[in-house]
C-alpha cells in the first residue's frame, strides 16, 4: 500500500518545520509490509560542506554505537560465551604483542591503553574525518601498532579503538 500525497505533504511539512534549509537534517523512511512506501531526506548531512542529505546518504553513526556493543557484551557474558575477565587475545589472537594482558573490561572502560585509531587514521595518516575507512582498514591499522599509550588498567583514555575491537569480538 503507498501512502497518499495527501499523506506525503503533512510528513514533508512536520519534517521540514523541524530540519530547516542549512542545517543539520535527517532522513525519514516508512516501510509498511516489508516495502518502502515514503522516504526523503531533509536539511544538510554536512553543514560545512552543505551536503544534502539524501535516502542514499551514508551516516558515520560513531560513538552511538557504542552502548549497543557495550550492552551486547553484557549479553554474550550473561550466556557464558566470554567473560570480561578475559584477555582480548582469547578472541583476536592475531593483534600484536601489545594486546597482550588487555582485558575485555579494559575495553568496556576506556582503561586499555590502545591508541586511538581515529587519531592515528585522521591526524597521522592524512585521512580526513568525512573519509571513509573500513572496518578491514581499521584493523589492519591496529595490528601494526608496536606498543600502547600506557599499561592496561593504569588511567582512562577515551579510545574509539577500544569498542571498534570489542564490536569485533
Amino acid at each position: 500500500m503507498k501512502l497518499t500525497n495527501p499523506v506525503k505533504t503533512k510528513i514533508d511539512a512536520l519534517i521540514a518545520s523541524i530540519c530547516k534549509p542549512g542545517s543539520p537534517g535527517c532522513v525519514v523512511g516508512i516501510v509498511q509490509s516489508g516495502e518502502m512506501v515514503y522516504g526523503k531526506g531533509f536539511g544538510w548531512a554536512n553543514l560545512e560542506h552543505a551536503s544534502p542529505i539524501s535516502v542514499d546518504t551514508v551516516f558515520d553513526v560513531g560513538s552511538m554505537a557504542k552502548q549497543f556493543v557495550g550492552m551486547a557484551a553484557a549479553l554474550l557474558e550473561e550466556d557464558g560465551r566470554l567473560a570480561i575477565t578475559d584477555e582480548i587475545s582469547l578472541y583476536l589472537p592475531d593483534l600484536p604483542e601489545y594486546a597482550q594482558g588487555v582485558t575485555v573490561a579494559d575495553l568496556l572502560h576506556h582503561t586499555s591503553g590502545i591508541r586511538n585509531y581515529t587519531v592515528l587514521a585522521y591526524y597521522m595518516m592524512g585521512y580526513h574525518e568525512s573519509d571513509a575507512i573500513t572496518r578491514e582498514e581499521v584493523y589492519d591499522l591496529l595490528k601494526s601498532l608496536k606498543t600502547r599509550n600506557f599499561a592496561p588498567g593504569e588511567r582512562y583514555e577515551y579510545s574509539d579503538s577500544n569498542y571498534f575491537l570489542l564490536a569485533k569480538i
